[in-house]
């Protein structure tokens, strides 16, 4: 038998076998048990399809082929059949003829517009059961964007989830990465990322965008990113310093510089990073006949002199260290004691509670409304 010919009875074929099966639905004395498994597979979708296929028309929707199905569900999801379905009557009955008569790219079209690379191929990934209406039209704007290496390990992924789907969505395009995606912990730890690439894009650094080329490189390769993380930690500007460089004195003003001067100095200045970025404590090098770190701390809002060592943690000489001391003083910065801990001395551990000064009876409440 010609193919051709074979074609057109088996193509006939299928339509009779589906118009007996619509004629059946109608007559058959079917229970509502089946509405259960609708239910199940259609998932928040449920209340839209049961507009568009309603009573027994739902055995349509829960026997299609699964892939054909999740087509159904993306057109149905979508807001301009949402809005058609407010219109009632006659659409409903067009759309429902569509879903059963079109192509699957003419509905989606239709639904969506034109559409980007691999959408279809992507519904199919989506397992069995509808997701929530946001998730196809998040797919649809991720399907637009998404560069070749994703749209590939997306293709691979199956079941593709709506969490993979939504976090994808949220990262910056540079930094969409399938494995980084399903890598965080949770949706509060994709948000402090997602928090710090905007931070990261205000903020200018030493060799920032070398730092922003090994962060993309190391998400797209392996999904770990600790390493570049540090090595951005370290380059970042500690807050402004209290005293100014002159010849004898150098502020360190980044971790790069502390973790030089650790090596130079063969001392534990490198694990004091995070301190000096908070801006905890300030750090400078001493380069006059003899070299040393001086280390500033914060103390009731005044900077102090808290260690000078030299080389291997040795402590300098007392003239060595006065000589320091009395540079710094001139930036008042110094070791004595300020105002504020003088008068901390001579106050009463309740001297800021006020709640017993809260009760005036004579309080003249009608001026204050008159102020008013």
């Amino acid at each position: 038998m010609n193919n051709n010919i074979a074609k057109v009875i088996h193509s006939t074929s299928d339509e009779i076998l589906k118009q007996q099966a619509i004629q059946a639905l109608h007559l058959a004395q079917i229970t509502d048990d089946y509405l259960f498994l609708v239910q199940k597979v259609s998932g928040n979708l449920y209340e839209t399809v049961s507009i568009v296929f309603p009573d027994h028309l739902r055995m349509i929707y829960l026997l299609t082929n699964k892939r054909r199905r999740q087509v159904w569900n993306a057109v149905l999801a979508a807001k301009s059949t949402q809005r058609l379905l407010k219109k009632g009557g006659k659409q409903i009955v067009a759309l429902r003829h569509a879903l059963l008569t079109q192509r699957e790219t003419e509905l989606l079209e239709s639904a969506y517009g034109p559409l980007p690379q691999s959408f279809r191929a992507l519904l199919s990934r989506l397992g069995t059961v509808a997701k929530d209406y946001h998730v196809y039209s998040d797919l649809f704007e991720l399907a637009k964007v998404c560069g070749t290496r994703l749209r590939k390990e997306l293709l691979h992924e199956t079941p593709l989830t709506a969490k993979t789907i939504h976090r994808l969505t949220l990262l910056p395009e540079k930094f969409r990465s399938l494995r980084f995606a399903k890598g965080f912990q949770d949706d509060e730890h994709l948000k402090l990322f997602i928090e710090f690439s905007k931070k990261f894009e205000e903020v200018d650094f030493l060799q920032k965008d070398t730092l922003r080329d090994q962060l993309s490189k190391a998400i797209h390769r392996k999904g770990d990113v600790s390493a570049v993380m540090r090595n951005i930690y370290v380059r970042l500007d500690f807050p402004s310093q209290a005293v100014p460089d002159c010849e004898t004195l150098r502020f360190l003003s980044n971790g790069l510089a502390l973790e030089e001067a650790a090596k130079k100095y063969n001392n534990c200045l490198a694990t004091l990073v995070p301190s000096a970025v908070r801006g905890d404590t300030q750090f400078y090098e001493w380069t006059g006949r003899a070299h040393a770190v001086v280390a500033l701390r914060k103390h009731c809002g005044h900077w102090a002199v808290n260690e000078i060592r030299l080389k291997e943690n040795r402590e300098p000489a007392d003239t060595f260290i006065s000589t320091i001391v009395a540079h710094f003083a001139k930036y008042q910065v110094g070791e004595n004691m300020y105002l504020s801990q003088f008068v901390e001395k001579f106050l009463g551990s309740n001297a800021f509670d006020f709640e017993d000064d809260l009760h005036d009876q004579d309080f003249d409440f009608e001026y204050m409304l008159n102020a008013a």
